[in-house]
């Protein structure tokens, strides 16, 4: 299956923003990524869910 989608608003928190623009600061921001029940943050892994296999 092949989705296609296009984003049309985003919510920030405004710690995130750079101030005086709409801009988010790339060194404050830690995402977590989940990929098939794994979690990763910039490359490492920060956890699994509870169903991943063990």
């Amino acid at each position: 299956m092949i989705v296609h989608s296009e984003v049309v608003r985003t919510h920030v928190h405004s710690s995130l923003v750079v101030p005086g623009t709409s801009h988010i600061d790339l060194e404050r921001w830690r995402p977590v990524f989940s990929t098939f029940r794994h979690y990763f943050a910039q490359g490492e892994a920060v956890g699994i869910n509870f169903r991943a296999e063990q």
